[in-house]
């Protein structure tokens, strides 16, 4: 009995580290419009991801993204959002709904559009 709830501790454990790591968004999650804009993204299958980093040098299809638009997270539950340096525009619902509590902005983000972070709870940023 001692030893089937230490197997369950260990796997409870190794459940919460996994679901706390920070996933940083790849090319494949990704669509872009024709201005290389990022406008939608959908996490792993299997996962669920609360705690995101967009890369600053994000590149899909050959071009870099440097914007993102369009509601891409939206409604994803996220908790805790980076953004880093090489972004320079959210524009349009960019993570509207989500649960964000941390907020981490690149000094090269110079724009933030309507409703970006409407319905979060940001208390870091």
């Amino acid at each position: 009995m001692k030893q089937v709830f230490t197997l369950l501790t260990f796997i409870a454990i190794g459940l919460i580290t996994a679901q706390a790591q920070t996933h940083t968004v790849t090319a494949d999650e990704i669509t872009v419009n024709d201005n290389g804009y990022l406008n939608s993204w959908t996490p792993p299958a299997g996962t669920t991801v609360t705690d995101i980093t967009i890369p600053g040098d994000l590149v899909k299809d050959g071009q870099p993204v440097t914007e993102i638009t369009g509601s891409a997270f939206r409604n994803k539950s996220l908790t805790k959002v980076t953004i880093e340096e090489g972004i320079t525009a959210l524009r349009f619902w960019t993570f509207a709904n989500n649960e964000i509590t941390e907020l981490n902005i690149p000094t090269t983000l110079t724009h933030i559009g309507e409703a970006d972070f409407n319905n979060n709870k940001i208390t870091t940023i």
